[in-house]
């Protein structure tokens, strides 16, 4: 009767063990599954920072040359254009393909559009937590 009841009392040990540490992993998945949810939240309001500034310096400089030439101008601006589309294009690309595996779940969008409105429903969730922290 004693080595049955040490038996188990040693299986279960055991299996309570082999449990806690698969909640455990589970837990630090889903921690690491934030963590990374929301630093990728803060790169795309990085990239949307930088095409804001992009657009307007582009603007200002085909304002600049639109007084001087303006056919030029307008290549000019077709061409700053082409670019930009290509770079908006590049930077997604680059952050979709080099977000981590285990977590590529998270993404909800795949190009510049579906991020633009990825990135209104962030700001508008911001602006509800910080009303509601107001209150």
């Amino acid at each position: 009767m004693d080595e049955k009841l040490l038996m188990v009392a040693v299986l279960g040990f055991f299996a309570g063990y082999i449990l806690k540490t698969i909640l455990n992993s589970y837990k630090t998945f889903m921690d690491l599954a934030f963590f990374v949810e929301s630093r990728g939240e803060d790169c795309l309001k990085m990239i949307e920072a930088t095409v804001s500034k992009i657009a307007y310096i582009d603007q200002l400089c085909y304002n600049f040359f639109k007084s001087a030439d303006k056919e030029g101008a307008k290549v000019l601006k077709l061409q700053m254009d082409q670019n930009f589309e290509d770079w908006k294009i590049s930077t997604i690309n680059s952050f979709v393909e080099n977000y981590p595996t285990n977590y590529t779940w998270q993404l909800q969008y795949k190009d510049w559009d579906e991020i633009m409105n990825n990135l209104s429903s962030i700001y508008r969730k911001e602006v509800l937590l910080d009303d509601n922290q107001k209150q």
